[in-house]
């Protein structure tokens, strides 16, 4: 939420005998890349965007990182000089404690705006019809449960923003430009 200004201070190199020290959440660390990175403090926490399907919003919580994100993180350490990763966590509550791998988003996250999205792509079938958002779900290396595809479909279909054969009605077409959940753009509308 830092102005590009101030963003920008985390690529200047520090002058001789001075210490640069960028913290940075696993959102930032995920977009960009600092070069000079030397020390790595890990605290095993990242927050991560979670669907309550109770009531049905979605939230970022702070949750355990995984272990492939563990040695991810180590390895950011001493690319171009000696460097080091401290963890502000033992080896056995990370080997107790931290799941293998991050379940993958299309899996945690609601998916009424992704299919509002794959509405929007160019027909992928090349007969010039939309896109039905089973099939392309279906040929994601992670796959979303089926339910929660039919409760996105559902919920898109009640909105207004898709009609009973999935196609697109001109009110989804005006909700799926604007950024936000799809019940929020429909009350802006």
């Amino acid at each position: 939420q830092m102005t590009a200004e101030y963003q920008i201070n985390a690529f200047n190199v520090p002058l001789h005998n001075q210490l640069k020290i960028v913290l940075a959440t696993n959102i930032a660390e995920s977009s960009i890349t600092i070069p000079d990175i030397v020390y790595v403090i890990d605290s095993g926490l990242q927050k991560q965007r979670q669907f309550d399907p109770t009531t049905n919003t979605a939230r970022l919580e702070l949750v355990a990182i995984s272990k492939q994100s563990m040695v991810q993180s180590q390895g950011r350490a001493g690319r171009v000089a000696p460097g080091m990763s401290i963890s502000l966590y033992s080896s056995y509550d990370a080997q107790k404690y931290f799941p293998e791998a991050s379940i993958p988003a299309i899996r945690r996250v609601p998916l009424t705006e992704l299919c509002l999205l794959i509405k929007q792509l160019p027909p992928l079938n090349g007969n010039g019809s939309e896109n039905m958002c089973e099939d392309v779900f279906a040929l994601a290396l992670d796959t979303p449960d089926k339910q929660a595809v039919a409760a996105a479909l559902f919920e898109l279909r009640r909105l207004g923003a898709l009609d009973q054969n999935e196609r697109m009605t001109s009110l989804g077409r005006l909700i799926a430009r604007l950024p936000l959940n799809p019940r929020t753009s429909k009350v802006l509308v």
